[in-house]
């Protein structure tokens, strides 16, 4: 299995839709926005960087390289942490 794949499936294990990927890294899709900057945020105060396009019709997502160091428990706890807490309320 692609360090990729598994990546996809450790993201989707904790409930996150994760987009099909052909490619070096997987993007995780969120409701909207605002979403998507809160948990990066929270993984940027964790060390863990990862992408947000830039353009505002994909701003909902976020995109991580598939590396080994994704997959590490730190990252994925961190990311777990990120997003049970960081959720905003846009209604």
């Amino acid at each position: 299995m692609l360090l990729r794949d598994k990546l996809a499936d450790a993201l989707r294990g904790r409930d996150l839709t994760v987009l099909p990927s052909h490619t070096n890294f997987v993007s995780i899709v969120y409701p909207n926005a605002a979403q998507s900057e809160a948990i990066q945020r929270g993984l940027l105060a964790e060390g863990i960087a990862v992408h947000r396009p830039p353009h505002p019709a994909l701003r909902h997502l976020l995109r991580v390289t598939a590396q080994p160091q994704a997959l590490s428990s730190k990252v994925l706890e961190a990311w777990r942490a990120a997003d049970g807490h960081s959720y905003i309320d846009t209604a």
